[in-house]
């Protein structure tokens, strides 16, 4: 599947950009460099995850169950979001965040993810990431301050029920399922809410790594 959809993509996004290109010799406006900058950041992101789900596929292993670093992953996350993003969203970060067990690769995708689909709301804003224990497991949290971000039905967005057809969410979504049948540690879930004084929270779930 993976393949099939990187074929496809690899064919239909690049000629895009290259009409899209031709067209704007004559003159370019906002909306079409707008449009040619989504489509160029789009391709990238849906290039490389999978790419690098291929090459993973290709081992013949899919999660690798291992103590991970999740601070280091975290703050890798954020400075390579920060360093392509034009700044109209922030994210913020603990000082200290315990180790987890899971797979480093997929949950790098997970937070990748998670920001992309934050940083397609224009609105500027402040993500702020807020990490607690919750008995064995470790809770991350991304509180979205923006108004704009608020949504009916919050809880459906990682289901198949959810109303629109996100790429991202949906990868999130068969992240942790995959993560929580491979560990077999029931209890990583991922869920959303709108929050109290407006924006919307994200979270999910991840078992500490014990001594």
């Amino acid at each position: 599947n993976c393949l099939s959809t990187l074929r496809h993509e690899t064919l239909t996004y690049p000629a895009r950009v290259l009409k899209l290109a031709g067209r704007m010799k004559s003159g370019a406006d906002d909306e079409s460099v707008s449009y040619m900058r989504e489509l160029v950041l789009y391709y990238r992101e849906i290039y490389d995850i999978l790419s690098r789900n291929v090459r993973r596929q290709a081992d013949d292993v899919f999660v690798r169950v291992e103590r991970t670093d999740v601070a280091a992953l975290v703050n890798a996350v954020c400075d390579r979001f920060h360093q392509k993003s034009d700044g109209h969203l922030r994210v913020s970060v603990p000082s200290q965040i315990p180790d987890c067990m899971g797979d480093a690769a997929l949950l790098e995708f997970l937070l990748d993810s998670l920001l992309a689909e934050a940083s397609a709301d224009p609105a500027a804003g402040d993500i702020r990431l807020v990490c607690a224990e919750d008995g064995d497991f470790l809770r991350i949290a991304l509180e979205d301050n923006r108004i704009t971000r608020r949504t009916d039905n919050p809880e459906m967005m990682f289901t198949p029920l959810w109303k629109e057809n996100n790429m991202h969410y949906s990868l999130c979504r068969q992240i942790i399922r995959e993560m929580d049948e491979a560990m077999g540690h029931p209890g990583c879930r991922i869920n959303a809410e709108n929050r109290r004084d407006g924006g919307l929270l994200i979270w999910f779930g991840l078992p500490l790594a014990r001594e």
